[in-house]
């Protein structure tokens, strides 16, 4: 039904993740102030850094159609990287694919074009590589905005409804818990796609 009111649409997906902090380790010590133990509470939780910051959670992988609509969502620990939920994310995909320069590789770029697969993943130099070629910042520039619409759900989902941390333990309920937060932005994007296409 979404896809028959073009809700959901057969034109592309974009994929992106983002990082959910959980609690971090805290130092216990004994008596003697000797350190007894350094675990944290999500025993699955694990650290990465961005930007230079460190962080201490979990990852919330999506793929969404043009419209920001998510259609899949996989919770993993905070170090996986993006790139590695690539293909579950994008399996169902024949037409199109958009994601950043985190998700490109040469062997990714080669299985696209042999399915039939328009790339739109942003290109980034390579070894060797002084610059972009012209075509290669032409295509970065011209795929920006349609790129840029995966990261309305997570704007949402970190702005509105304040989904900033982890409110469960261990990778298995924080996908559940991850499965209603993206319904929940669906909630939120179908209404107004409804009374714009009417």
């Amino acid at each position: 039904m979404m896809i028959q009111k073009n809700l959901i649409l057969n034109e592309g997906t974009l994929v992106d993740a983002t990082l959910i902090n959980s609690s971090e380790p805290k130092k216990k010590k004994d008596n003697d102030g000797k350190t007894i133990s350094n675990e944290a509470y999500d025993k699955e939780a694990t650290y990465t850094s961005k930007r230079g910051q460190k962080h201490h959670g979990h990852k919330m992988h999506i793929a969404t159609d043009t419209n920001g609509v998510i259609k899949k969502v996989i919770a993993t620990t905070a170090k996986t990287h993006d790139s590695t939920q690539f293909d579950v994310l994008t399996e169902d995909e024949e037409k199109a694919i958009f994601a950043d320069s985190g998700y490109m590789s040469k062997e990714r770029k080669k299985k696209l074009r042999e399915k039939g697969i328009f790339n739109g993943i942003v290109e980034r130099k390579v070894r060797g590589q002084s610059k972009l070629r012209a075509k290669q910042q032409k295509n970065n520039k011209r795929f920006a905005k349609l790129r840029g619409l995966v990261e309305l759900p997570f704007a949402f989902i970190k702005h509105h409804m304040y989904f900033k941390e982890t409110r469960y333990l261990g990778l298995e309920k924080n996908q559940e818990h991850f499965n209603l937060i993206a319904a929940c932005a669906n909630l939120r994007r179908v209404p107004q796609l409804m009374k714009a296409y009417g």
